[in-house]
């Protein structure tokens, strides 16, 4: 079964403070099913 992960970088403005940052996250997927990962769960070589 083949899977891919794609990680995704884009600019985000906080909507608490208004101040603009970059938000990334991973998306994996097999077997037509989709994971969502934030950076806490990225390994050391994505990081």
């Amino acid at each position: 079964m083949i899977s891919r992960m794609t990680l995704y970088i884009c600019k985000a403005i906080c909507w608490n403070c208004k101040n603009g940052f970059k938000a990334a996250y991973e998306k994996w997927e097999r077997g037509g099913k989709q994971c969502i990962c934030s950076p806490e769960n990225f390994s050391e070589k994505d990081k």
